[in-house]
């Protein structure tokens, strides 16, 4: 069975209110929350919900958590055809580390668009939703 790989770009919004260089993000329809690794977050723009929330996965030793904080920051999506999503804030486990990737969830991020894949032409595009 192949692997299939949604990756995005993105900028996310920086303390003085510029944006970082474009970003590529894995799109992870099945995580609600989004991961940003420690170099970028740390020159976001960032508001620290709860500074001390290790990410856990199925493994349930402590060995395997990654330190983190919780937190909101806001990004901008971005397609290869140039168009772009309004600034967006989402929540995000914004690791304490640089051994994660960059990880688009759907908090607040997939939760506001209608996600669309079409397996067989291998494409995939977000539809803003009129709310």
């Amino acid at each position: 069975m192949p692997i299939i790989r949604l990756i995005a770009n993105m900028v996310l919004r920086l303390r003085d209110n510029g944006f970082t260089p474009l970003q590529r993000a894995i799109v992870d329809t099945g995580s609600y929350w989004s991961v940003v690794p420690r170099e970028l977050w740390t020159l976001c723009a960032v508001d620290i919900i709860e500074p001390n929330s290790p990410i856990i996965g199925f493994a349930p030793d402590e060995v395997c958590h990654i330190p983190a904080s919780i937190g909101k920051i806001s990004g901008i999506i971005f397609d290869d055809e140039g168009h772009e999503t309004r600034l967006l804030t989402f929540p995000a486990f914004l690791a304490h580390t640089d051994d994660v990737p960059l990880v688009l969830g759907f908090a607040d991020l997939l939760s506001e668009f209608q996600v669309r894949f079409d397996y067989r032409t291998k494409s995939a595009y977000l539809d803003e939703r009129l709310l």
